[in-house]
C-alpha cells in the first residue's frame, strides 16, 4: 500500500471510530466486555441490569468483602451490544464504560484486578468405580468441554489465562490434603489453585477447592460456576492505580491487514483506556494513549503486536 492511500485509509478508518464513540456518548476509547450465552438474546434486558456480580468478578472483586456496602448499578454504563462467534460459539458481548467503573471502583477504595493475569488450576481426581484410571475422566469429552468453555470465558469475562494440570494421585484423607498442599505451595508457583473432585456413587461428584473450602455436590459434571468463582482467590488485587501516558510511533510501511489489527487493539484492547493520534506524518504516525500498566507490562502487550511503547 502506499502511503496516500494508506494516510486516507487511516483517516477513514478513525473517523469511523471517534464517531461510533460520539454516537455511544462514551467518554473514553475503551470497552468492558461482558460475554453471555447466545440463547438468552431474548432476556437481553435482565442481562444489562443484572450484570454488576459479573462485572465484580472480572475485576477479581471479593463479593463477600463488598456485600451490601456498594451499588455499583453498571447497567447506568453501558453502551451497546453485539453478537460475537468465538470458536464456533455464539455470545453476546456486552459493552460497558471501563473507564467510569474503574473509577467508580477507586472512589469506594475497592480492590481490584486491572491487567491480564495467569492462573493454574491443578486437578485431582477420585473415581471409585474407575480405580488408577482417573485419566479417562479427566479426558472425555464431557470434562474437557467444562473446561475449554470455563478458559474460553475465563479469557472473556476475567482477563484471565488459565491452565488445568493433572495430579497423578487423589488424597485419601485430611493429612494427604495438606501435604499435596504444602507440595504445590513450595513450588513457588503463583496465582493456583487446587480442584479436588471425588465420585460418590454412579450418579453424583464433588468438587472442592480447599484454598476457600468451597465444595459443590453436583448430578453432573458441571462445575463452570465454583471454578470460575476460585480463579481469583490467590490473585493479588490493586487498591490504587495511576494513570501512565504513552506513546507508540510505527512506519508506514505496513499493510492494511496489519493496520486494520492495530486499530482493533488499541480500541478494544482492556489495557489501554484511552488513545488519540498525535502526529500524522508522510512515513510515520505517533499515537498517543493512557493505561494504569506500567511500562514493562504495557511493553509486552504491545510486543505482541510488534510495537514498542515509548513514555
Amino acid at each position: 500500500m502506499d502511503d496516500m492511500s494508506l494516510t486516507r485509509f487511516l483517516r477513514i478508518a478513525l473517523a469511523i471510530s471517534v464517531l461510533s464513540f460520539n454516537c455511544f456518548g462514551q467518554s473514553s476509547n475503551n470497552f468492558l466486555l461482558i460475554y453471555e450465552d447466545y440463547e438468552h438474546l431474548k432476556n437481553i434486558e435482565n442481562l444489562i441490569q443484572n450484570v454488576d456480580e459479573k462485572i465484580f468478578t472480572k475485576y477479581g472483586v471479593n463479593l463477600d468483602s463488598i456485600a451490601g456496602s456498594t451499588d455499583l448499578d453498571a447497567q447506568r454504563f453501558f453502551i451497546g451490544y453485539q453478537v460475537r462467534v468465538f470458536d464456533d460459539v455464539r455470545l453476546i458481548e456486552l459493552k460497558f464504560n471501563k473507564e467510569k467503573i474503574e473509577e467508580y471502583f477507586l472512589e469506594n477504595s475497592i480492590p481490584f484486578l486491572a491487567n491480564t493475569s495467569d492462573v493454574k488450576i491443578y486437578i485431582a481426581i477420585n473415581d471409585a468405580f474407575l480405580p488408577m484410571n482417573n485419566t479417562l475422566v479427566y479426558e472425555s469429552g464431557e470434562f474437557q468441554k467444562e473446561l475449554e468453555v470455563t478458559k474460553l470465558l475465563a479469557g472473556l469475562n476475567q482477563n484471565v489465562r488459565v491452565n488445568f494440570e493433572l495430579i497423578d494421585s487423589y488424597p485419601q484423607d485430611e493429612a494427604e490434603e495438606k501435604k499435596l498442599i504444602e507440595d504445590l505451595e513450595n513450588m513457588n508457583i503463583p496465582n493456583w489453585n487446587l480442584l479436588m473432585i471425588d465420585r460418590f456413587d454412579l450418579s453424583k461428584w464433588s468438587f472442592k477447592f480447599p484454598k476457600s473450602n468451597e465444595i459443590l455436590i453436583s448430578d453432573s459434571m458441571s462445575f463452570q460456576n465454583i471454578l470460575s468463582r476460585n480463579l481469583f482467590y490467590t490473585l493479588e488485587k490493586n487498591v490504587s492505580l495511576n494513570r501512565n501516558s504513552y506513546s507508540v510511533k510505527f512506519s508506514f510501511d505496513v499493510s492494511k491487514e496489519d493496520l486494520t489489527e492495530l486499530l482493533e487493539t488499541f480500541l478494544t484492547s482492556t489495557e489501554i483506556l484511552s488513545f488519540y493520534v498525535s502526529s500524522l506524518q508522510d512515513n510515520y504516525i505517533e499515537i498517543k494513549y493512557d493505561s494504569y500498566l506500567d511500562e514493562e507490562e504495557i511493553n509486552e502487550v504491545l510486543n505482541q503486536k510488534g510495537l514498542v511503547a515509548t513514555k
